[in-house]
């Protein structure tokens, strides 16, 4: 991103640190029993990996293919 002078590469790679963030607290709470916690955790992923795809994903792809 930094190579082609992406204008929103602070923001996807702060999307990438949200699920790092929140693969950080799953495994907290694996580590603590909180099988509750974890488990609506895990049910969000799926969102969260295809609305990141559809979007931010989708407008880097855009943006690379207009690379020269």
């Amino acid at each position: 991103m930094d190579a082609i002078g992406y204008p929103l590469a602070a923001v996807h790679r702060a999307a990438h640190e949200s699920m790092q963030a929140m693969l950080g607290q799953l495994l907290c709470m694996l580590a603590s029993d909180d099988e509750e916690g974890a488990r609506a955790i895990v049910r969000a992923m799926p969102d969260w990996v295809e609305a990141h795809i559809n979007t931010m994903d989708l407008a880097l792809a855009v943006a690379l293919s207009d690379v020269k």
